[in-house]
């Protein structure tokens, strides 16, 4: 949803560049953990932070995985901390021969008020929804609880949206002032991209930050997480639906021979019987998607990258399949003993040799 504002999905664009040219290179990495200590030391003389055991540690720079929202939030975050480390290295590369481009032009990204303020904004919106994010990570997730931490979370996005601006700002404005960074007055108007004042729109930078940037979020239209299918429906009519539809498919031999929900809701359709039982087919297809929509299919998604790796980059979709469902289900398959299996698999075809468990 985030992305589909411009500016939220250019700013992720050049975190990604960010993480990138760091991750690419051990050196870079060095370079940044010796910034990092150098700046810690400023800090710690100017008792600016607080120390003791566990304190302070020492951190990289993390990339974010699309299959795990918590991982954009522990980017950020860590995009913050080490902000002035971060620029402090661009300095130092920007006049190396061998990567100069790539690094002055991530300075520049880097020091302009725009980059600061939505990596502050970004930080505080994810940190709002993380609990409800890391909830929704937990396997089998009960989906009426996780349905209760919606409201939570929009309540708390729109306490923020309301009431954070004075915050978010100070918080923005301490960041460039601890590497410099120009902040123009917030009544002076906003210019985009250096475009020309005659064809830019005339507005400031205040109601580009607070408005545009802050309160053009989690409009009604795009906070209703789905359509309200039900909403003429009463238990009387449900009740009665379902006894028309259980006397309608007992004499109909369509529905005889059904293995699954799917085919029930594909045998639906193709006698036409969705439009009768309207209700009864929503809450068949409400059935298909919640499953789609729980972190153990994320699981799933994730577990991909370690069983369809460049070993094994061509199977087909059958083997990847079974690969798939004993790397998922490992609790499972390890009460099955060995010699089921072994006496499974020789039962299939008549084999040359037989199998022995050694």
């Amino acid at each position: 949803m985030a992305r589909k504002h411009e500016d939220v999905d250019c700013f992720f664009c050049e975190v990604f560049r960010i993480v990138t040219i760091f991750r690419s290179s051990n050196k870079r990495q060095a370079l940044l953990r010796n910034k990092q200590v150098a700046h810690f030391a400023i800090l710690n003389e100017k008792e600016l932070v607080e120390t003791g055991t566990g304190l302070n540690q020492e951190l990289s720079i993390a990339k974010a995985g699309d299959a795990r929202w918590g991982s954009h939030f522990r980017t950020l975050n860590r995009l913050v901390y080490l902000f002035t480390p971060i620029i402090e290295v661009f300095e130092d590369l920007k006049s190396d021969s061998h990567s100069k481009g790539e690094p002055k032009s991530l300075l520049l990204v880097m020091q302009a008020l725009s980059f600061v303020f939505m990596l502050h904004l970004m930080v505080e919106i994810l940190s709002l929804k993380n609990n409800f994010s890391q909830s929704l990570q937990k396997g089998d997730q009960y989906i009426l609880h996780a349905m209760e931490l919606v409201p939570i979370c929009k309540k708390k996005l729109q306490e923020f949206r309301d009431d954070g601006w004075e915050t978010l700002y100070e918080q923005v404005v301490a960041s460039c002032g601890n590497v410099e960074i120009y902040v123009p007055g917030m009544e002076s108007r906003y210019m985009k991209d250096k475009k020309s004042k005659r064809l830019a729109p005339f507005v400031t930078n205040f109601h580009y930050f607070k408005n545009d940037c802050l309160n053009d979020r989690f409009t009604p239209e795009n906070t209703e997480l789905y359509p309200n299918d039900f909403e003429d429906l009463t238990d009387k009519k449900l009740s009665s639906e379902l006894e028309t539809y259980i006397e309608s498919v007992k004499m109909d031999d369509h529905f005889s021979n059904l293995t699954g929900i799917s085919e029930l809701c594909r045998t639906l359709v193709r006698t036409k019987k969705h439009k009768t039982f309207r209700f009864v087919y929503t809450l068949v297809k409400l059935a298909l998607s919640l499953p789609v929509a729980t972190a153990s299919v994320e699981r799933v998604f994730s577990g991909m990258k370690y069983v369809k790796n460049d070993l094994r980059s061509i199977m087909a979709n059958p083997w990847l399949n079974d690969c798939l469902v004993t790397f998922v289900e490992k609790e499972l398959f390890n009460t099955i003993d060995d010699m089921d299996v072994i006496k499974r698999f020789q039962g299939m075809n008549k084999r040359r040799m037989h199998l022995r468990l050694d």
